[in-house]
């Protein structure tokens, strides 16, 4: 960010020590709508004044995106016929959304995201697992604790539309929010830049579970109002939209989802700061904070440019919306994204009356930002382990990358090898109740209550739920063969398939020839699904793998850094956060993406004297 850089000169930098004060949180309530508030002027609070260097959004460019030249030619007459200063006001006139929406259709909905990856169902394979039935049959309610719970958000005192307490201001610090998006649940940590300190951002009581996980849902109301927190809008209550994140990554045709995630972020930015300037406003009281915001993305799919650009528009949308006076509605949400989209196509965006400026938001691999804390500390030996291996298990997907960190200036990453896949903790629990109603269906008359059971848990409305370790917990009376059930096919045909013939196995036949490397690379396994058995197991089973004499994995654990202040934190609950942690730094690192790393050539004749690659080339 230059901003903190810009104001340079008289204002002295705060204290060196930031005290916490108590606060009374007050119940989470409804902003009812009014015309007024919904037609008000988008704030521009503390503008940021910014010339520093940054990758522009090309709009011509999607027109090697499988965009037909039509597309292309009427989205920038679009442009050129609508004006920049309309936009600084936000209309509620149903024609407005549908013409803003339009606008992002346009843009981004002709141009789909990388396919998926077909994986086999439940009901494709182990149709012959070995099944045990007792007399009775009947389901385990108490494998799946949490489900049901509705936790009370708190909701600070500030409710963080202002980026700033006060108007007098005696000194001036960046913050950067890292809001790491995830597919079940979202972590934010705060970092200021003058401090260097981190804060760990609540959103529960401590005491319950991880204060620090939030579910990736909003809320939204028939007056077209988002929330944070479910409601009720005359008499009928707000609906849930979940899955935010997985749909953005599945789907880039339906521009709703755009609106969506923007909105949620943004409500979570709003919370953020509002907690930080009631629980430190003290410290805060007077001093100018200009707000930064990263992402993150898979490291597989930050690769993709257009799904990468389609992040940056989100993150600049929520960041300026979050500061927007009243409801969060579908029309300013959409017309937040336009602005972003537009700005971030433009050499100079001053004109766009934003509070925060492309240059003070990011896009990063997550898995980069995961392992910041670990390459800073003096455990990481750059010299004899270059290589790390991170597995990061979530609800719906397992991130996979091969890399190494070069430490110089700043931090330089290269993905040698990633691999995302829909293979997390939720998905394999849909899997197993998948598996379970066919493999018992085909063997003895369910009863209904079992019926019941396994329909209502077939889906999962949060990550805060917890999953049984095995299959062999959802239902008592029912045993299977160890070593042929739906776990170990999907472990064997699923998890570590990705971990090693996906991402292993080609790097070290094409980019990292044999070494000393391979018989000590450092794994990490972390994410929420790291707790599980079945995740668990890949270390001996990657040590173990018959004919594979080349690997050796040890695995290594993150931890907390010193700098982090995380009040109610089990430290072995630190790699939760991590991904968050390192997307607070103003830049988590420079990267080399995997296909701009060339493979080295194997020698064709090795009777010959020909010079094998250097590290460099490899």
């Amino acid at each position: 960010m230059t901003k903190q850089k810009r104001r340079g000169s008289g204002k002295t930098p705060p204290s060196t020590t930031a005290k916490a004060v108590r606060v009374s949180y007050k119940a989470s309530e409804r902003i009812a709508p009014s015309e007024d508030k919904i037609k008000k002027t988008t704030a521009s609070v503390g503008v940021a004044q910014s010339s520093g260097p940054r990758r522009r959004l090309s709009l011509p460019r999607l027109e090697r995106s499988k965009r037909g030249p039509d597309a292309v030619q009427a989205c920038l007459a679009w442009l050129q016929t609508h004006s920049t200063a309309s936009r600084a006001k936000v209309s509620a006139d149903p024609s407005s959304l549908e013409e803003r929406l339009a606008f992002l259709e346009k843009v981004y909905g002709a141009v789909k995201c990388r396919p998926q990856a077909q994986h086999s169902t439940a009901c494709d394979v182990d149709q012959l697992a070995e099944v045990c039935l007792d007399q009775r049959v009947f389901p385990n309610y108490a494998a799946f604790t949490g489900r049901g719970v509705r936790l009370q958000r708190l909701v600070p005192p500030h409710d963080g539309v202002a980026t700033s307490i006060g108007s007098e201001s005696s000194n001036a610090t960046d913050i950067i929010i890292g809001l790491d998006f995830g597919t079940s649940c979202s972590k934010v940590v705060l970092r200021d830049a003058n401090l260097r300190k981190h804060y760990a951002v609540p959103f529960f009581e401590v005491g319950s579970g991880n204060p620090f996980l939030f579910p990736s849902r909003v809320f939204l109301d028939r007056a077209g109002c988002y929330s944070l927190d479910a409601s009720a809008y005359n008499g009928v209550d707000s609906i849930s939209i979940c899955d935010l994140k997985l749909k953005l990554l599945q789907d880039a045709s339906n521009v709703r989802y755009m609106v969506h995630a923007a909105a949620y972020l943004a409500l979570v930015v709003r919370h953020s700061r509002g907690w930080l300037l009631s629980v430190y406003r003290d410290s805060y009281s007077k001093t100018e904070i200009s707000w930064g915001l990263n992402l993150g993305l898979p490291a597989e799919k930050s690769e993709d440019e257009f799904l990468t650009d389609r992040f940056q528009a989100l993150a600049l949308a929520a960041a300026n919306l979050a500061g927007d006076e009243g409801s969060i509605t579908e029309c300013k949400v959409a017309s937040h994204l336009e602005v972003a989209t537009r700005a971030l196509s433009e050499e100079d965006p001053g004109a766009f009356g934003l509070t925060v400026w492309p240059d003070m938001v990011g896009v990063y691999p997550e898995i980069a930002a995961q392992v910041v804390a670990f390459v800073d500390s003096e455990r990481w030996d750059a010299e004899s382990r270059p290589f790390i291996l991170m597995i990061d298990i979530g609800a719906g997907t397992v991130d996979v990358s091969f890399f190494s960190v070069q430490k110089t200036a700043g931090r330089l990453f290269r993905f040698f090898k990633n691999k995302v896949a829909e293979n997390g903790v939720v998905n394999l629990h849909r899997e197993r109740v998948s598996w379970l109603e066919h493999i018992l269906s085909s063997k003895l008359d369910l009863n209904d209550e079992t019926k019941g059971f396994l329909r209502t848990h077939s889906q999962l409305a949060d990550g805060l739920m917890e999953i049984p370790p095995s299959v062999s917990s959802y239902i008592l009376g029912l045993r299977f063969s160890d070593t042929h059930n739906i776990d170990t096919t999907f472990f064997r045909t699923r998890y570590r398939f990705q971990v090693f013939a996906d991402v292993l196995k080609p790097v070290h036949s094409f980019r990292v020839p044999n070494g000393e490397h391979w018989q000590a690379l450092p794994v990490f396994i972390c994410g929420g699904g790291s707790r599980m058995p079945l995740y668990r197991e890949i270390v001996d089973s990657l040590n173990s793998i018959p004919g594979v004499n080349w690997l050796k994995v040890q695995r290594y654990y993150l931890t907390k850094p010193d700098q982090l202040l995380a009040p109610g934190l089990n430290a072995a609950e630190y790699d939760r956060l991590s991904v968050a942690y390192g997307l607070s730094f103003e830049k988590v690192g420079d990267i080399i993406r995997s296909h701009e790393i060339d493979d080295c050539v194997p020698d064709p004749l090795p009777h010959l004297d020909i010079e094998a690659p250097t590290k460099d080339v490899c």
